[in-house]
């Protein structure tokens, strides 16, 4: 799932040939948009419960940082609500590293005497 997320060439599914057709590049582009708005959030929800589940937890966390990547810019195909359930899946990753004694992000709590 990872490989299409970070796809590369302007990322899955995003057109790369040249538009010669006007009309229909513009809509087989526009296809590939909707597409990605429709798959894209929906494989980050998957990846993160097979994480979650697995107990993976310092992955889910990494995939935060990939949907809020400037580079793969993948925050940019979820709707808001979309968007809110992720950071309510990542609320749910941080609450159960603190309940291994770990912080919020997957690190080590404890003091160095």
């Amino acid at each position: 799932i990872y490989n299409v997320l970070l796809f590369p060439d302007g990322g899955w599914m995003v057109d790369q040939r040249p538009e010669e057709d006007e009309v229909e590049g513009s809509s087989r582009s526009h296809q590939l948009e909707l597409l990605r708005q429709l798959c894209l959030p929906l494989m980050c929800v998957l990846l993160h419960n097979v994480l979650h589940s697995t107990e993976q937890y310092k992955q889910c966390l990494q995939l935060a940082d990939v949907i809020s990547s400037e580079q793969y810019q993948l925050y940019k195909v979820f709707r808001k609500d979309e968007l809110q359930k992720m950071l309510s899946l990542f609320r749910d990753t941080s609450l159960a590293l603190l309940g291994s004694n770990l912080d919020p992000l997957g690190y080590d709590m404890t003091q160095k005497s």
